[in-house]
């Protein structure tokens, strides 16, 4: 006779509480496969914007399209990079004895880590910390039943965020907050200044940190009432953004508050990108993406190819270090370069990564400068350091400085 017996609870349960993490996974996945693609796309619209400007005029209905084009995926880009932020808080599990409230805190879209998030009762008692991670993520179990706000507090004890929503925790539930920030707070975690530590004694063991992520150590000192103290890297390619050791050692009683030093294992040797047949643009993208920087450029005549990387050095896929750079050979015409080519070798040049402004941010200012051919680049090149300055919004004067030397000797290069 056939089993008609229903599957096992247990089995069912653990299947259940397993579907979440997993739906994180796919998700975190499939918004990191579509950033680069909007990224790109991103980048093809504002030059197709400029081009157009250039071409046909700021007022042409053409070139108002793609600017209207260009302006509407930069928002689509900025909204995928902060749900990619989210995506990668991973949902806790459920606790059968506690409220789990767990989220995330980031200002102006960007993540912010080392803070601590508590749960507070009625008469503003702390009923469960936790800190904050690299993504801004945080989780906390609360003990007990009722209602309860949450509160972001800096390392001085100064409140970042006082929320008035009454949480109904009990046993069992779980609740996500997405908490953002209006001022810019510290970056080193510690428990909330006002919780008198429930009865706690005045030592404390330090806890087994080695193996763990750097972010998670830093929260199970929160938890224990320590702080993390001196951070010292060494090279340790398996156990990247682990902690290799840390002293005090392992179960040694110290007092609350003190401080642990923290080893922890680094990368430092980082891949070389694939760049030969790439436009300049996408090059100077997948370089700093690595964080990686041109050492050199070797301007080489190419009508069919300018404006593409022809030859690299290192070749793609070999690993140096993050402070050697990349030699590039690119194709200009026989002729004078565009204007448009003209600012891709300026933004590529090593002598401009000290100008504090991008390359997004340097076709931005010229196209607003209306720079729609080499003499209007010359003019610039040529004018007053402060004129310059004013015009591209840089900081210093030694930014214009540095970018009219480099502006100079690009039009000279490719006349």
């Amino acid at each position: 006779m056939a089993d008609r017996s229903g599957p096992d609870e247990a089995a069912a349960l653990t299947d259940l509480l397993a579907m979440a993490p997993a739906g994180d996974r796919a998700r975190l996945a499939g918004i990191g496969a579509a950033r680069p693609l909007l990224a790109g796309r991103g980048t093809q619209l504002a030059r197709e914007a400029f081009r157009a400007q250039a071409r046909f005029g700021a007022d042409d209905p053409r070139a108002q399209a793609l600017a209207l084009l260009s302006a509407r995926q930069a928002l689509r880009v900025a909204r995928v990079e902060s749900e990619f932020a989210r995506a990668q808080v991973p949902t806790p599990a459920p606790s059968a004895d506690a409220t789990v409230l767990w989220g995330r805190v980031s200002q102006d879209g960007q993540p912010k880590s080392g803070l601590t998030v508590s749960a507070r009762g009625p008469k503003g008692e702390v009923r469960g910390f936790g800190c904050t991670d690299a993504v801004g993520a945080f989780s906390m179990a609360v003990p007990g039943t009722g209602p309860v706000t949450l509160r972001v507090n800096g390392p001085d004890g100064a409140v970042l965020y006082a929320g008035t929503e009454q949480i109904p925790a009990a046993p069992g539930r779980v609740f996500y907050r997405d908490i953002q920030l209006g001022a810019a707070p510290p970056d080193i975690c510690r428990p909330p200044a006002d919780d008198a530590g429930g009865g706690q004694a005045d030592t404390v063991k330090v806890p087994d940190l080695v193996g763990r992520a750097e972010a998670e150590a830093v929260r199970l000192l929160a938890a224990v009432g320590l702080q993390p103290g001196a951070r010292t890297e060494v090279d340790a390619p398996e156990q990247a953004g682990q902690v290799i050791r840390h002293a005090p050692e392992a179960n040694t009683a110290v007092p609350k508050g003190s401080a642990v030093d923290l080893v922890v294992g680094i990368h430092t040797d980082v891949g070389v990108p694939a760049l030969v047949g790439l436009r300049l643009p996408d090059a100077r993208a997948m370089l700093e993406k690595t964080g990686l920087t041109v050492s050199g450029i070797e301007l080489v005549v190419d009508d069919r190819r300018q404006g593409f990387v022809l030859k690299q050095d290192p070749d793609a896929g070999t690993r140096v270090p993050p402070t050697q750079g990349v030699a590039l050979a690119v194709g200009v015409p026989e002729k004078a370069a565009p204007p448009l080519l003209v600012l891709d070798l300026v933004a590529l040049d090593p002598r401009f990564a000290p100008v504090r402004l991008s390359g997004e941010e340097l076709f931005a200012r010229a196209n607003t400068l209306g720079l729609r051919d080499r003499s209007a680049l010359a003019d610039i090149a040529a004018a007053a350091d402060d004129k310059v300055r004013d015009a591209f919004g840089l900081p210093a004067l030694r930014d214009a400085q540095a970018l009219k030397r480099v502006l100079r000797d690009v039009l000279a290069r490719t006349e």
